[in-house]
């Protein structure tokens, strides 16, 4: 089944998963504490449906990980 609007993704088994990325650059990673907190409480209640990365200073292999 395709997503309606989607570029060819496809659902497979009803299988919805959400995944929340907040890129902070650098300076302002640090200052974000309360937001990853809030981040990962929210994913942790999710019962496996949400994932919540925060990456920052270009490296965007939690995005990754976050999608296996």
């Amino acid at each position: 089944m395709t997503i309606p609007g989607s570029t060819g993704a496809r659902r497979v088994n009803n299988d919805v998963r959400i995944l929340v990325v907040e890129y902070k650059g650098q300076h302002l990673y640090t200052d974000a504490e309360e937001k990853r907190a809030v981040g990962e409480v929210w994913a942790s209640r999710s019962n496996g449906k949400c994932r919540f990365v925060m990456p920052t200073q270009g490296d965007f292999s939690s995005i990754i990980k976050a999608t296996m």
